[in-house]
């Protein structure tokens, strides 16, 4: 069945409104794969942040504290080190980081 001009024109309107309210907020997060990102954080982020985001208590941040618009610290943070972490950069692959702010994001409750 042919779509309408009037969906063809709602769905141009939607994502011109969906573009500039993203604009106007900053860069989106980008998606990413959530059991990836479980994944990479058991093995690379869970001995100082605690398993299932649960600080154990040591110095390290609590991740359940990050908001969307933490993602360029996040990110920042993640890949060039900052305090008593170490820089991830060149241990991460590529799609690494987003599929871990994916897990993080849902694990702490959205």
């Amino acid at each position: 069945m042919p779509q309408s001009h009037f969906a063809r024109l709602a769905r141009v309107v939607a994502v011109a409104v969906l573009a500039s309210l993203s604009a106007a907020a900053g860069a989106a997060p980008p998606a990413g794969d959530q059991i990836r990102g479980a994944r990479v954080y058991r093995q690379f982020c869970q001995h100082c942040h605690g398993p299932n985001l649960v600080n154990p208590g040591t110095v390290s941040f609590d991740l359940r504290r990050l908001r969307a618009e933490d993602y360029p610290r996040f990110s920042e943070s993640v890949m060039n080190g900052k305090g008593n972490m170490p820089p991830w950069k060149a241990t991460l692959k590529e799609g690494d980081l987003d599929a871990l702010w994916a897990y993080i994001t849902t694990a702490r409750g959205g």
